[in-house]
Order: structure tokens, then sequence, then C-alpha cells
């Protein structure tokens, strides 16, 4: 069982740390930067949300020196920003490229990279100091379900992975009401609970491609290279027509 103590996790955490002081993002504060647009113009990495197999939550992979991250398309937007910066983290820790199991991501895996890049995508998302801050302006007495899906709405994540935020250090809330909202989390009754607050998916993107549903998203860099290509005679009208059709 992993430990936050743990020096490979560490090395993770200080990682997404690390990331948010050079990408200016202050450390007290949710992201409040599209994600999709972080990754291809700060990170320079594209990005191809798609329709993959089932089991598969997306992939890192390199080829010729170009890095490529992939998202699950019919993933929920909360779901493919953990895993956007879970592949992130593959990418500054210097891991190899990879497909993900839908298990590894978030979740328990034995796999020390795969752990590595669940800490540092918690961390990059909701470190303890822009938890704790909105903790103190928004968090009463006590701590319930209501509270937990108004946090995770906050920094852009399902409830449970701020829940498992939450239960990963020392935030003032008890045991019993973990407890509690752990059963709540696992009966779903949360998704009810954001229905009700009128909370469903947030404004980037990822949202407004899980709005319309226009699979596949290609990276912006990679429509422009084929319209560069196709000005300077490199590939002609069909190849041109079929990328920007967006077909397979």
């Amino acid at each position: 069982m992993t430990e936050l103590s743990d020096p490979h996790i560490r090395e993770a955490t200080a990682a997404a740390r690390d990331l948010r002081a050079q990408l200016g993002i202050p450390i007290d504060q949710p992201l409040k930067k599209d994600i999709l647009e972080l990754v291809e113009e700060d990170l320079g990495i594209p990005v191809c949300v798609m329709l993959m197999p089932d089991g598969v939550a997306g992939a890192y992979l390199k080829k010729r020196g170009q890095n490529f991250i992939f998202l699950q398309a019919t993933d929920f937007p909360t779901r493919q920003r953990f895993t956007l910066s879970h592949e992130i983290g593959h990418h500054v820790l210097n891991h190899k490229g990879r497909v993900e199991d839908s298990k590894d991501v978030g979740g328990n895996p034995v796999d020390p990279n795969e752990q590595q890049a669940n800490y540092f995508a918690s961390e990059f998302l909701h470190p303890v100091e822009a938890v704790l801050e909105w903790l103190s302006k928004n968090a009463g007495k006590g701590f319930d379900l209501r509270t937990l899906v108004l946090a995770a709405d906050a920094f852009d994540v399902s409830p449970p992975a701020m829940l498992y935020r939450l239960s990963k250090g020392d935030f003032g809330i008890t045991r019993p009401e973990l407890d509690v909202l752990w059963d709540q989390v696992k009966a779903k009754v949360h998704v009810t609970v954001a229905e009700k607050l009128g909370i469903w998916a947030g404004d980037d993107e990822l949202a407004a491609l899980e709005a319309s549903r226009a699979w596949p998203r290609l990276p912006a860099a990679l429509v422009d290279n084929a319209k560069a290509a196709h000005a300077v005679g490199f590939i002609n009208d069909q190849r041109l027509d079929s990328v920007l059709r967006k077909s397979a």
C-alpha cells in the first residue's frame, strides 16, 4: 500500500507542484485555464479525444520525437480531466508510453509509475493548499455530501476523486464523516445531489465535447499542419479532406 511518505510518491507530488509553479498557477487555487489548452499550448502535447476500446481510459504515446495523449471519448469530463492530468504526470516524470487501463487511472495500481501518475494528477488538480483555502471559505461545521459535491465542482473533478483527496490528508474531516461519505458515493447518491444543484460537467472544451459528442477531437496542431502541408503540395485534396472531416 502506497503512502504519501514513500519516495516515489514524494517525487510525483513535488513534480506536480513544480509544474504548477512553472505554469504560473497559484498553489492555493484551482486550475483556471482550460486543461486541454494548457496541455497543447503550454506543454506542446497534442491531445486527441476519441472512441477507444472498453476498459481503456487513455494513452500516452511517443513517436518520432513527439509526445501524444489520447482520451476515451465516452468518459465523463471530470474523469477525462483526471486522466489527462495522469498522462501529464507520465510525461513530466519521463515514463515510457503506455495505453491506460481504466482500473489503474485513479485506482490502486501495482505499477509504481501508475501510482506516481495518480498522485501527480491529484496534486496537480487539487493541491493541499488549494483545498484548504476552499474549505476555509465554503465549509461550515461538519462536512456533508452537498459540501463534497460543491468542492468537486470548484476543482472540476468528480466527487469520488475529491473524496479520495480528502481522505489522504489532514483537512479537519473526521473518520466517521469520511466513512459516511464513502458509503454515499458508492451508492451514487452524489449524482442526485449534483443534479439538484444544477452541477454538470464544467464549462471547458471537454465539457463542450461531451455535450456535442463531436468525436474524434483532433489536436489543433494536426489540423494546422495538414492545412500547411496541403498549401505547399505535400498532401492532396482528398487527404486534407479526410483530416478535416476527422476520419480515422
